[in-house]
């Protein structure tokens, strides 16, 4: 701490100052609230690392103050604040210290990165954060990391919210290469939250919730419980324009969440082995889904004989033998179903 002291001492006429690196130096908060006061208004100064110091809510609120924004001064003094990175990684900060840098954020004009990887912040904190930045009017900030706190659904509905508001910002709180896991209660929750219908038309149209959940996840749990919703879906998924992509995403709806690209090697399939599962269900009894796509089985056929389909791996031969099993269609149909995959197959690895 006593270091600290010197050296902020010392920074004020340091006036070519660009970065400074202050890391796993134990400067406490008294050590951070000389830093920041010293570095106030510093001319030059544009990244500041505080990585691992002890930290905690105590001088974050000076640090907002002198180096992002004062949210007490009724008029802002843009040339005040020249600091354009600040890391304060690995500093236990909490809510307390999440709120003070809300304020700060929601008044900054130069600010453009702020990490605060493992900061011990909570939900309430989290929030505070992600609500201050889609209010204000002017968002400078381009990069928010969050990575190792202690987030819910709730907090993460809201980061990725953020996300999707502010086209500028890249917010990281999860490894975007880790798959999620949520629980059936979060997966419902995030549904009602994005509505299936915008969710189903955005996955339609390329669009993901990544990283707070995966496509195919989200899918093995939206249920269509309206007939006449089922028909207009399934036609826009089968539409020129949207077949590819709709192929996967009903595969991964009538699989539970199994992506597409691990559907079976129909391949493989012999005789009774296409009729995967008996079932003696009546067809009204079935989901408005699976009637639907009944109803769209001539029509698939015919796409799955095409030059347009057959050019490229589809994940049509699972939706007709998965859809046919369940709508117990007769044993010569699906025969011909078989026949006509066998041709798709063949036609492929001589043309591919």
């Amino acid at each position: 701490m006593e270091g600290a002291v010197s050296l902020a001492e010392h920074l004020p006429v340091n006036s070519g100052l660009l970065q400074l690196e202050v890391k796993d130096n134990a400067i406490l908060d008294s050590g951070a609230a000389c830093l920041a006061y010293a570095l106030r208004k510093h001319s030059t100064l544009r990244t500041l690392d505080l990585t691992c110091n002890s930290i905690t809510a105590d001088s974050i609120e000076q640090i907002g103050k002198y180096l992002i924004g004062d949210p007490d001064e009724s008029e802002a003094n843009d040339s005040a604040y020249n600091l354009q990175t600040l890391v304060l990684n690995s500093n236990v900060i909490g809510n307390e210290g999440a709120y003070f840098l809300a304020d700060s954020l929601a008044v900054s004009k130069n600010l453009q990165s702020l990490q605060l990887r493992g900061c011990g912040i909570q939900t309430e904190g989290i929030l505070g954060i992600a609500e201050s930045l889609v209010d204000a009017e002017d968002v400078t900030l381009s990069e928010l990391d969050l990575n190792a706190n202690a987030h819910t659904v709730e907090s993460e509905l809201a980061l990725n919210d953020l996300l999707m508001s502010r086209e500028n910002l890249y917010v990281e709180w999860k490894d975007p290469q880790v798959e999620s896991s949520w629980d059936t209660e979060d997966i419902h929750a995030i549904i009602r939250h994005y509505g299936f219908g915008q969710i189903l038309g955005n996955i339609l149209h390329g669009h993901s919730l990544s990283p707070l959940i995966e496509n195919h996840t989200l899918l093995g749990f939206i249920d269509i419980d309206d007939i006449s919703v089922a028909e207009k879906f399934v036609a826009e998924a089968f539409s020129d324009e949207l077949i590819l992509s709709g192929l996967e995403t009903i595969t991964s709806m009538v699989r539970r969440g199994l992506p597409a690209s691990e559907a079976d090697d129909f391949d493989d399939y012999e005789g009774e082995d296409l009729y995967l599962d008996e079932n003696d269900e009546d067809l009204e009894d079935l989901t408005p889904l699976i009637q639907v796509l009944k109803e769209w089985m001539p029509k698939l056929v015919e796409m799955l004989q095409e030059e347009t389909v057959s050019s490229a791996p589809s994940p049509l031969p699972y939706v007709l033998i998965y859809v046919g099993s369940r709508a117990n269609i007769l044993w010569n149909v699906a025969f011909l179903w078989k026949e006509t995959i066998d041709d798709f197959r063949t036609h492929h690895r001589v043309n591919g």
